[in-house]
């Protein structure tokens, strides 16, 4: 008689939904890609590809279709650039974090849609507080703190307001939600107030972009959720 042999259940490594992997994949992929460029290269792929306030001012003071369709972009390709390996590491780690609970939470196609609404809603913020500023914006914290606003919808406990089901949100306001969104504030108006800075880069002083994107998460994650029929 021949015995059938056990079952592979090996854990992966890295249990993080596909997603969400994918996505930390691209950021390196473009960081190295990046490193491979000369200066003035690489200089010139954070001034066109970067997020600056001042092109914004440009184009609605002086607007072309060139320019209009320029600018546009960089509303979306600033969360895709990293100023350094430090830079880079911190978001990382942060979007494998936060991504992945709210990735489990929503799904593939609606974490996608919620990684684009809260990148939008940090830039919108940022550019709102440095109408006309020359300096580039770069990096993927504006999403990841918009994870942070949404997962504090679901990942705290209110005695007030026990769970009801698997589909549970807590409600706003709620102290938990509103405690955890007072730190976040504070520490970030701290951050960029100070210019206290771990890797020096300008994305972690850009603290009102993260921020707008962690209250659009707050705010708009219950839109997101699965109980929602509006994306499959």
């Amino acid at each position: 008689m021949t015995e059938t042999p056990p079952p592979d259940v090996r854990e992966p490594l890295v249990r993080a939904p596909r997603v969400v992997l994918v996505c930390i994949a691209i950021l390196v992929a473009i960081y190295v890609a990046g490193e491979f460029l000369p200066p003035a290269s690489y200089d010139a792929l954070i001034e066109n590809f970067g997020f600056v306030p001042a092109r914004i001012q440009e184009v609605v003071d002086h607007f072309t279709f060139e320019g209009a369709i320029g600018a546009a972009l960089t509303f979306l390709t600033y969360a895709l650039l990293h100023g350094g390996f430090m830079h880079l590491a911190l978001n990382g780690l942060a979007f494998l974090i936060f991504g992945t609970v709210v990735a489990r939470r929503v799904g593939a196609a609606r974490f996608l849609a919620f990684s684009l609404v809260t990148s939008l809603a940090a830039i919108l913020a940022h550019l709102a507080a440095h109408w006309g500023e020359a300096v580039p914006v770069i990096g993927a914290s504006g999403a990841i703190s918009g994870y942070m606003g949404g997962a504090t919808r679901f990942m705290f406990y209110d005695p007030k307001h026990p769970p009801t089901g698997p589909g549970h949100l807590l409600p706003l306001p709620s102290r938990p939600v509103a405690t955890f969104s007072l730190i976040f504030v504070l520490i970030n108006a701290g951050v960029g107030l100070t210019g206290f800075s771990p890797d020096g880069s300008q994305d972690l002083t850009a603290w009102e972009a993260h921020i707008g994107g962690f209250f659009a998460g707050l705010f708009l994650l219950p839109w997101f959720d699965r109980g929602r029929n509006w994306l499959y």
